[in-house]
């Protein structure tokens, strides 16, 4: 990737390493004059994704986040109807993801794969031997370089409902939840739910991995309640409940626009429309609720000082120990 970043001929990059990777391989772009198109979650932990907004800042550099619904028309629609007031006053907003994923088993460790550069590819995490179980597509459930189901697709859905109730990040975290179903390998939780409490609004996460049915009949969804009405929102379209004559509406492209965005934004010089802000504070809301879940208790957290109060350990958790000469760019 160093060759990449090296070659004048390349203006922008796209990053979908594992986690662990995006904050570095990011930072280093902007560093050699690269816009930047970077998978979710944008980081691995809370103060990597602050960096990448100082990197981008200074150097100058486009900075897409891969939280593509945001380019989406029906989304779009969907957060101006809760927000004109259509829905009364909207002070919860709930956001899941309720699928039923495989096993992954338990596996021994093996001898590194031909042509994979291992080290290369643990990078800033911890040297451990190979194990085939935390390489590609497992390792989004180990913390050394994933984020469990909370990064994988709770950024996505929570970005919605924050987008929505037009909020960053919160003062109180809690969650509950844990490994109910899996007997195997990976770390992360197959059950989580995750309470996010705003001065005068809240967002409820939940997903459920061993499950088939999703609230509202959709399985990867934002929901909005009002007291005039209630509005549900996935990749399919929206609906409004409680209302006569509600609206609906069907659903739109995404992926395509949210990629040619970005190209748009390399030849115009403007920001994106998931620029690396939003990117950050939607995969801060993934950490905080993995936090508050590590940490087995409620967080409070300053958003003035990007800081969990009066709890080090959880606040430890914020960051991450860098493997020696893998440590984050400064910027």
């Amino acid at each position: 990737f160093r060759r990449v970043l090296d070659d004048p001929e390349i203006d922008g990059v796209v990053i979908a390493t594992p986690d662990h990777w995006h904050a570095l391989m990011a930072i280093m772009a902007c560093q050699a004059g690269k816009d930047v198109y970077v998978e979710k979650p944008v980081s691995h932990n809370l103060n990597e994704g602050l960096a990448m907004i100082e990197a981008a800042r200074k150097y100058q550099r486009v900075v897409q986040s891969g939280i593509h619904q945001r380019s989406g028309s029906h989304f779009q629609s969907a957060v101006d109807f809760v927000q004109s007031g259509k829905l009364g006053e909207v002070k919860l907003a709930k956001a899941w993801i309720i699928h039923r994923r495989k096993p992954i088993g338990k596996k021994k460790n093996t001898t590194v794969p031909a042509g994979v550069n291992y080290d290369l590819w643990l990078g800033p995490a911890a040297s451990r031997p190979f194990n085939p179980n935390r390489f590609h597509y497992n390792w989004h459930w180990f913390w050394d370089y994933g984020t469990g189901e909370m990064g994988n697709w709770g950024v996505h859905m929570l970005d919605i409902a924050r987008w929505g109730l037009g909020v960053d990040l919160p003062e109180r975290i809690s969650a509950s939840g844990g490994k109910y179903f899996f007997n195997d390998d990976q770390e992360t939780p197959d059950t989580q739910v995750v309470q996010y409490n705003y001065p005068d609004k809240t967002i409820v996460w939940e997903h459920r991995l061993w499950s088939t049915h999703g609230m509202e009949g959709r399985n990867a969804a934002a929901a909005f309640y009002g007291d005039k009405g209630t509005l549900v929102v996935d990749r399919g379209g929206w609906k409004v409940y409680d209302q006569k004559d509600a609206a609906t509406s069907g659903t739109s492209d995404q992926a395509t626009t949210h990629h040619r965005n970005f190209i748009d934004c390399i030849k115009s010089r403007k920001t994106p429309t998931s620029d690396i802000e939003i990117g950050h504070v939607s995969s801060a809301l993934c950490h905080l609720g993995n936090v508050a879940f590590r940490a087995g208790q409620e967080i409070r957290f300053d958003t003035r000082l990007n800081q969990i109060i009066e709890n080090e350990q959880a606040n430890a958790l914020l960051c991450r120990e860098y493997r020696a000469d893998w440590e984050l760019p400064q910027v």
